[in-house]
């Protein structure tokens, strides 16, 4: 699924989570009567008798690859013969290797013994498979069947896009990539966020490299600089937060506590605290001397996207998939105000220099503002055609500036929610924004793998920092000097740059 900010996930239906339980309540002898849930053509025949194992969700994955690879679905007739129970699928993928083939048709075998045992094995062949010399015949194009993303099609259909071509390295990446996060989803890991990228070294143009931050087990979702400039700070799809000392690179404390994804975090002015929220709408408050959670609050019934603290560090703001804004109070950890008005899900929040009012921006494309005090809501920013990713109150606190999906930065007036310059430059998402001291200087990153400056005076491009082919720029973090920077996202690892002058 597309998540707010528009990036790709794999996630639990609710008719998976049904089966489960149907599956134990039989275990538990209370199955009579219960209707079983499944997909036809996906579920393997040991899980429709009520006995699943680990090797039933291989089952479903080598049949999500027939259905990827051939654009038909596994019970349609010219790929399966019901009568023999055999599948003819390989003819609809030609351009596979016969590794690959092998692969899947060893998924998706009839007995549950026949299968890969593990996770671990599957990966294991995925690799072999990447090494294989004889991954597909190159002197031999074929048309391949790529579902289109723009087509529209009947419900459980595949509109096919015939596209002649000859697999490449890329292609290559992308499937092995899928394969690698499908197979650790459906391995128990549970929801796994992945990117056609591999992990690689970022080395933009004109940045010169300083060190990788490695040690996390999993995907980094957020990271930030802590104020003193002395600690970079990152929170993982491994559950936990990690503080590294930018000047030698050592990790200097990991936070345990999160059950899931941190997806957010923010220290507090002084430094002292650091908030994080995760992807049960879970946040917690933390020592950083001691790393020790001081308190813990169920925030919010979704996600939690976006964390912001005031200047005075008295009120924490919490933004969420579950389309609300909540003001907290730092000293009692009780609401102070639930902001409504979002059609979908807030993924940026920002308050004012001042702290009187807060904007949140949306995957509803607009951005609301709100007054601090009442919670009452003020006005909306429309203009954007894409989801709103991220939110930054200039130094004076008169304008707002918004970067989106739509890959443009907007200006706003924050007295009248007039338009004052759209920054267009970016070939992608925008993602990350900050300012300079004055005030007067903007940078950005985004998914087209740049870093751009701009003259928020003129609305110009100052300069652009290209990053080569298959690296993750995408998100950043800057120290208030502007000497450092920080690079990732998507990767199990933190990339710092001394930022060109």
């Amino acid at each position: 699924m597309l998540r707010s900010n528009g990036q790709l996930v794999l996630v639990d239906f609710g008719a998976a989570r049904e089966m489960t339980y149907t599956y134990l309540a039989q275990l538990g002898g209370g199955s009579s009567g219960v209707t079983r849930i499944s997909s036809a053509g996906f579920t393997p025949p040991e899980q429709e008798q009520g006995q699943a194992v680990p090797q039933s969700d291989f089952y479903a994955l080598g049949r999500t690859f027939i259905y990827l690879l051939t654009g038909r679905q596994p019970s349609d007739h010219a790929v399966y013969d019901s009568l023999h129970n055999q599948f003819h699928w390989r003819e609809y993928a030609s351009s596979l290797s016969p590794q690959w083939a092998d692969l899947i048709d060893r998924l998706i075998a009839p007995k549950a013994v026949d299968r890969p045992n593990s996770t671990q094995e599957i990966l294991d062949a995925l690799v072999q498979v990447a090494r294989s010399p004889n991954r597909v015949a190159a002197s031999n194009p074929t048309t391949t069947v790529l579902p289109s993303a723009r087509s529209r099609s009947a419900p459980g259909t595949v509109s096919p896009l015939p596209v002649t071509q000859v697999e490449s390295p890329v292609d290559r990446r992308w499937m092995i990539g899928g394969a690698i996060a499908l197979a650790l989803s459906l391995g128990g890991i549970g929801l796994w966020q992945f990117t056609q990228h591999q992990q690689a070294v970022v080395t933009a143009n004109n940045l010169r490299p300083v060190r990788s931050l490695t040690g996390h087990t999993g995907f980094i979702n957020c990271f930030a600089i802590s104020p003193d400039g002395q600690s970079l700070i990152t929170g993982s799809a491994d559950f936990t937060i990690r503080l590294w000392d930018l000047t030698t690179g050592e990790a200097i404390r990991t936070l345990q506590g999160h059950k899931t994804f941190v997806n957010a975090i923010e220290t507090s002015p002084n430094g002292r605290t650091l908030i994080s929220g995760d992807a049960d709408g879970e946040i917690k408050l933390w020592n950083l001397a001691t790393g020790q959670v001081t308190r813990s609050l169920q925030a919010h019934a979704g996600p939690v996207n976006a964390i912001d603290i005031n200047p005075d560090g008295s009120t924490i703001a919490t933004g969420s998939a579950d389309k609300t804004v909540k003001l907290w109070s730092a000293a009692t950890g009780t609401v102070i105000h639930t902001l409504s008005g979002h059609s979908s899900s807030v993924n940026a929040i920002d308050f004012s220099p001042d702290g009187k009012l807060i904007a949140s921006g949306s995957a509803d494309n607009s951005i609301t503002l709100w007054n601090v005090v009442t919670g009452k809501e003020l006005r909306t920013f429309s203009g954007h055609t894409g989801y709103v990713n991220t939110v930054l109150f200039n130094l004076d606190g008169k304008t707002l500036i918004s970067a989106s999906a739509d890959s443009t930065i907007k200006v706003w007036d924050v007295a009248t929610g007039q338009v004052l310059q759209t920054l267009s430059g970016h070939t992608s998402f925008v993602n990350s924004i900050d300012l300079q001291i004055d005030g007067k200087t903007l940078i950005s990153s985004g998914a087209d793998e740049t870093i751009r400056l701009w003259n928020l005076e003129t609305g110009t491009q100052i300069r652009k920092l290209n990053a080569p082919p298959n690296t993750r720029i995408d998100y950043f973090a800057i120290s208030s000097d502007w000497k450092t920077i920080a690079t990732g996202r998507g990767t199990r690892a933190i990339e710092l740059w001394e930022f060109p002058r």
